[in-house]
């Protein structure tokens, strides 16, 4: 496998890395589910070892039996959770 380039993969890279197709990285990019962190001029994607722990929450989640729409709202849900609660806890903490 080709050494990262500034820290980024290709998706080929990427999906040899996280044992998932460049097909479902794709998708999962139409979907709004995982990003590429950077999309070359050339069209490509490129995806970060930071990105891992969140494929792996998709791949889970599907392996648990949900579909994609419903991982999208967990996850979306998740973020929306956390941001909330930092948010309250920010605030509580000045006053």
């Amino acid at each position: 496998a080709e050494e990262e380039k500034n820290g980024m993969y290709t998706i080929g890279e990427f999906s040899n890395l996280a044992h998932v197709s460049a097909r479902s990285l794709r998708y999962y990019d139409a979907m709004g589910l995982l990003r590429p962190v950077h999309m070359g001029e050339n069209g490509y994607r490129y995806y970060t070892g930071g990105q891992l722990p969140a494929l792996a929450k998709i791949e889970t989640l599907k392996s648990y039996g949900f579909t994609l729409a419903e991982v999208k709202e967990l996850l979306m849900r998740r973020t929306w959770m956390r941001c909330a609660s930092s948010v309250s806890g920010s605030k509580s903490s000045s006053f």
